[in-house]
C-alpha cells in the first residue's frame, strides 16, 4: 500500500517462485479490489488464470520469438490455456547478470522488437551485493557467501549484478545500454548517402537531441558535422541525406567507417547536456590497396644451429629459436627484447560463471583436459636462405592419459627487417566435447610492453555475443586498464574484431601484431589459469611478464550461471582451423616505388593465405 500511488508502478506481482495455490487467487482478488487499475503479475500463473500478462523465467531467443508469434499453445490446450495466447508477454528474468556477461542481450531484443505481443524483460540483477573487506594486509576486496564461516552459503551467486559493488557500470551494463538505446539509425543508401533514423521512445519526439556524423580512415578522423534531424514523433521513422564524403577521402586507402552520435541538447534531471544517448556505426568502405612490400636487398642473417638452438642476428632483428619445445624464446629489435617466450596454442580460458552454469561446460572441458594440455613435437624443419629462415613445427597437443589430441603445424617465417610471420592450422582428432573454450596463441612480453594500442573493437571488453557497445576505432589503454576487475576473477578483457595491436615501452621498444582474419586479444599479468585459480581480486598475484592471447575465436558467454547457454551461431565446435599472425617492429622498409599510406598499418603476407583462410572450413564466419 506505500507505493501504490508510486508513478512507476505499473503493475503488481503476487510474489517470486511460490507455485500456485489459494493464497494467490485471493491475493489477486483482494489486489483488484483495492487498485483496479493496474494488471496482475505472476510468474507462477503458467495458465495465466489470474494474472493479466503470460510471464516467464529464461525463456531462449527461439522461444521468445515463438511466443511472439502466438505459436506457443499446444494442440490439446484448454479453455484456459488458449486464452493465454491473447494476453502480452513479458520475461520477468531473461539475462542472468553474473561474472563475465550476460551474452545475447541483442538478439532477444531484436525478438521483443519483432512482435507486439512481446513487452520485453528484466534481467537478474543491478548490483552485485559484495561486501567491502581488507586482508590482514590491507588489501580491499569484497566478500561474498562463505567468507564470513557461513553455513550453508550461495558463494558469489550474489555477485550478479549490472553494477560491481562500488556503484562502478560492468560490461554488461555499457553493453545492455547500447541494446537498448532509444534512437535507431540506419544508412538504406550509400549514393547518395541517405541515413533512415527511429524514434524509439514511446513519448518524446527528438527535438530535445542532438545529431553528429564524423568519417574517419583506419580510426583518424576526417570529416565531421552536425545536421538536423528535425521533427520525429514517438515510434516514427524519418530518411536524411547525409552530406557525402569528399572525393579525397573516397580515394584514400583504408577502412572508412561513418558514425553517427546521438547526445542530449540540454540538461536533464537524469544526465548533463551532451550525455551520449545513442550512437551508430557503418562501413562506408572496407580497407583496399596495394600492401607494402618490403624492400630486403640490402638486409640478410646470420644463422647459428646447434642441437637445441637457432640463433638469428641480421639487420636490426636478433632471435632464439627453441628446437626442442618448437616455440621462440626471443624476438628483438635494435636490442631491445619484445618477446620472451610463444607464441604457442592455447584452447584454455579462465572460467566464467556462466561457463559453471547449468550445462556446465566447464565440467566437459576438464574432462577433456582442455586445462592440461602438452605440446609435444612430432617435427621440425629448419630452411635457411640470405634474407630469411624458416621453421615449420608439427605438434601434438593433448592431455595426459588420453587418446584425443590435436595435430598442429606451426609455420615460422623471420626476415631480416625483424618481421616474423606464423601460419597456425590444426585438426581435433578423437573425442572431443562439443564445444571448444578458445582458440588462438599466446605469447609472453617483457612487462616493459605495457602501453597498448589497436584499432579494432573499442574501448571496452567485447565477446562473440556481447560486443554491440564497441565500435571500431584506435583505442589506447595500459595493460593494467584492460583487465575488468570481477569480484570473482574469470576470463576478462578480451577485445573483439582487432585488426592490428601494438605493444610499446617507454624505451620506446615497440612489437606490432597483425592477423589473418580480424582477431580478439587480450593482455594481462596474469595467465589464464592464474584467474582460474583465485576466488578473490587479492589472490592474484602479477606476474613479472605481460600475457597476450592472440585469439581466432572465444566460445559465447551466454547467461548459463541462471538463465540459457550461448545461441548455436556463437559456440564453438573442434573443427579444423587455420589462422594467421604476424609480429613485426612498427617502421619497416618499403620498396622505394610504394605509393601505400605508410601511415596504415597493413598485413603483410610474406606467402600465400593457407587456402582454409579462403574456404568455410572451421566456421571463421561462426566463429565471428
Amino acid at each position: 500500500m506505500r507505493d501504490k500511488n508510486h508513478p512507476s508502478i505499473i503493475f503488481w506481482s503476487l510474489g517470486n517462485e511460490a507455485g500456485l495455490g489459494r493464497n494467490h487467487f485471493l491475493m489477486a482478488e483482494a489486489a483488484r479490489s483495492l487498485d483496479p487499475t493496474r494488471f496482475i503479475h505472476y510468474e507462477g500463473d503458467y495458465k495465466t488464470e489470474i494474472a493479466d500478462v503470460y510471464s516467464r523465467m529464461y525463456a531462449s531467443v527461439d522461444e521468445t520469438i515463438k511466443i511472439g508469434a502466438r505459436l506457443d499453445t499446444p494442440e490439446d490446450a484448454d479453455d484456459a490455456l488458449r486464452a493465454r495466447s491473447l494476453k502480452p508477454f513479458v520475461q520477468c528474468e531473461y539475462a542472468h547478470a553474473m561474472g563475465n556477461g550476460p551474452g545475447s542481450l541483442k538478439e532477444y531484443w531484436d525478438a521483443f522488437y519483432g512482435s507486439d505481443r512481446n513487452m520485453g524483460g528484466f534481467i537478474w540483477e543491478w548490483l552485485d551485493h559484495g561486501i567491502r573487506r581488507k586482508t590482514p594486509d590491507g588489501q580491499e576486496y569484497y566478500a561474498y557467501g562463505g567468507d564470513f564461516g557461513d553455513q550453508p552459503n550461495d558463494g558469489n551467486f550474489v555477485i550478479d549484478g549490472l553494477l560491481f559493488p562500488d556503484r562502478t557500470p560492468s560490461p554488461g551494463l555499457i553493453e545492455y545500454k547500447k541494446v537498448i538505446e532509444p534512437v535507431l539509425a540506419e544508412v538504406i543508401s550509400d549514393y547518395p548517402l541517405t541515413l533512415k533514423i527511429t524514434n524509439r521512445y514511446d513519448f518524446s519526439d527528438l527535438d530535445g537531441i542532438n545529431a553528429t556524423f564524423c568519417v574517419a580512415i583506419d580510426g583518424v578522423e576526417r570529416q565531421s558535422e552536425a545536421f538536423s534531424m528535425h521533427f520525429i514523433p514517438p515510434g516514427e521513422s524519418r530518411s536524411f541525406e547525409l552530406p557525402f564524403i569528399n572525393t579525397r577521402i573516397a580515394n584514400e586507402t583504408g577502412e572508412v567507417w561513418l558514425t553517427v552520435v546521438f547526445t542530449l541538447a540540454e540538461s536533464a534531471t537524469w544526465a548533463e547536456a551532451g550525455h551520449e544517448v545513442a550512437w551508430y556505426q557503418y562501413q562506408l568502405q572496407p580497407q583496399y590497396g596495394r600492401a607494402p612490400r618490403y624492400n630486403l636487398t640490402d638486409l640478410s642473417l646470420d644463422v647459428k644451429e646447434s642441437k637445441t638452438n637457432v640463433a638469428v642476428r641480421g639487420g636490426e632483428v636478433e632471435a632464439e629459436f627453441d628446437k626442442v619445445y618448437g616455440r621462440f624464446t626471443r624476438l628483438a629489435y635494435r636490442g631491445k627484447n619484445v618477446m620472451e617466450a610463444g607464441p604457442r596454442l592455447n584452447f584454455w580460458r579462465a572460467v566464467t560463471d556462466n561457463d559453471r552454469g547449468w550445462a556446465n561446460y566447464q565440467k566437459s572441458w576438464r574432462d577433456a583436459g582442455y586445462d592440461a594440455l602438452q605440446h609435444r613435437i612430432v617435427s621440425l624443419e629448419t630452411n635457411v636462405s640470405e634474407d630469411r629462415v624458416c621453421f615449420t613445427v608439427n605438434a601434438r597437443i593433448a592431455p595426459p592419459k588420453h587418446t584425443r589430441c590435436i595435430e598442429a603445424e606451426y609455420r615460422y617465417t623471420l626476415l631480416a627487417n625483424g618481421s616474423l610471420s606464423i601460419v597456425v592450422s590444426g585438426k581435433f582428432v578423437g573425442d572431443w566435447p562439443a564445444t571448444v573454450p578458445r582458440i588462438g596463441l599466446q605469447l609472453h612480453l617483457p612487462r616493459e610492453l605495457e602501453s597498448v594500442s589497436w584499432f579494432g573493437l573499442g574501448p571496452g571488453e567485447a565477446y562473440i555475443d556481447s560486443k554491440e557497445a564497441g565500435r571500431v576505432g584506435l583505442w589506447q589503454a595500459s595493460v593494467d586498464e584492460l583487465l575488468t576487475p570481477y569480484v570473482f576473477p574469470q576470463e576478462n578483457g578480451n577485445r573483439q574484431d582487432t585488426r592490428w595491436v601494438e605493444f610499446s615501452s617507454a624505451e620506446n621498444a615497440v612489437l606490432h601484431v597483425s592477423g589473418v582474419p580480424d582477431f580478439s586479444f587480450s593482455a594481462h599479468r596474469f595467465t589464464p589459469e592464474d584467474f582460474d585459480q583465485a576466488r578473490h581480486r587479492y589472490e592474484l598475484v602479477p606476474r613479472s611478464d605481460v600475457v597476450v592471447n592472440i585469439d581466432l575465436c572465444h566460445n559465447g558467454l551466454g547467461s548459463n550461471s541462471c538463465g540459457p547457454t550461448p545461441l548455436p551461431q556463437h559456440l564453438i565446435a573442434p573443427d579444423p582451423f587455420s589462422f594467421k599472425v604476424e609480429l613485426r617492429p612498427p617502421d619497416v622498409i618499403y620498396h622505394a616505388d610504394d605509393t601505400s599510406d605508410r601511415s596504415v598499418h597493413h598485413l603483410v603476407a610474406h606467402e600465400p593465405i593457407p587456402e582454409e583462410l579462403e574456404c568455410d572450413s572451421y566456421s571463421i564466419l561462426a566463429a565471428r
